[in-house]
């Protein structure tokens, strides 16, 4: 027996109507925890739920999503939402600070949709689809960081330890967004997360895992996209392009070390996203084939006569290997 059929719905549901009885007086909810530095949107919504006591994921949805098929709030997974729901205005948090508790601001840096479905394309591969966590992290702060989700963070910059991805207690992959709504506990077994063991990361995934993860907050942040006309991957795509030339690789070599087809490499230096386009995963790869973080593909300068090179034709972009 699970900790959810131990609590049952019920009271998650019953809570949720005390909490829209308050709300026929107050516009707001009783408790409204802020938004913490990239926090995720699942984290986000515990912690809503478990400041107003509200365990259950339908009570939840009732109350703040009641327009909404509650199917839509059980799957809820730091993806941009179609709608907010009543969330910005019972929380007392604009949509544009509640967008970046989600892959937002990646979708758009990328020049990729936002939408759910497209986004989950472009990032498979590349985010776990349970829990990710530091349980240190979680004593000392008590939310869930959006970084966390990205299987290239090998483990916490900040206490230098390996991320987990199941519960130390009973083995089992810890849900993203599930009843009871507690932060640091395991739905599954009722086990207290916080208190599992990480082994200590050697000094290389500690380099990696500082270089990731300034990369993840570069992509995580609402920064100005590149490119005055916001067509940013075809401005990331001339960088890769130009930065493979120098280093003398041709199109073809990299298609083959990165296991992709050559059309794709050429889609990916002219910015194409048409046919579903390259996935995230294949530009981290690229950009550790060049030797690149991914700040740097975003804003490494490219001088006009740099640009004119790359935006050449694919035969003599390939140095005639077309």
């Amino acid at each position: 027996m699970t900790v959810r059929d131990a609590a049952g719905p019920a009271i998650g549901e019953l809570r949720a109507l005390q909490v829209a009885i308050e709300l026929c007086y107050f516009d707001v909810l009783p408790l409204r925890p802020r938004i913490r530095w990239l926090e995720s949107y699942t984290g986000y919504l515990t912690r809503v739920a478990q400041a107003n006591t509200i365990s259950s994921v339908d009570g939840l949805s009732a109350l703040v999503f009641a327009h909404q098929d509650r199917r839509v709030t059980r799957t809820a997974a730091d993806f941009p939402p179609l709608s907010f729901g009543d969330l910005p205005m019972l929380a007392a948090r604009p949509v544009p600070v509640l967008l970046r508790t989600t892959f937002y601001h990646l979708a758009t840096k990328f020049g990729r949709s936002a939408h759910p479905q497209p986004l989950s394309r472009f990032l498979a591969g590349s985010i776990y689809a349970s829990l990710r966590y530091c349980p240190d992290c979680l004593r000392d702060t008590g939310y869930y960081s959006l970084t966390w989700r990205f299987l290239a963070l090998p483990g916490c910059v900040r206490h230098g330890r390996r991320l987990l991805d199941i519960c130390g207690h009973c083995g089992w992959p810890v849900p993203l967004f599930a009843a009871p709504l507690r932060i640091g506990i395991c739905p599954r077994c009722g086990g207290d997360v916080r208190t599992c063991i990480a082994e200590q990361l050697d000094a290389d995934k500690k380099a990696v895992t500082l270089s990731r993860f300034y990369d993840l907050v570069f992509l995580l942040s609402p920064r100005l996209e590149i490119g005055d006309d916001g067509d940013s991957a075809r401005y990331v795509g001339w960088r890769l392009g130009y930065r493979r030339r120098v280093g003398g690789l041709l199109a073809r070599d990299v298609a083959v070390r990165l296991g992709t087809s050559l059309n794709q490499v050429w889609g990916i230096e002219r910015g194409s996203v048409v046919n579903k386009g390259a996935s995230f995963a294949t530009y981290v790869a690229y950009a550790d084939l060049l030797g690149l973080t991914i700040r740097d593909v975003f804003t490494a300068p490219l001088l006009p006569h740099d640009m004119d090179d790359v935006a050449t034709t694919e035969e003599a972009a390939d140095d005639g290997e077309a």
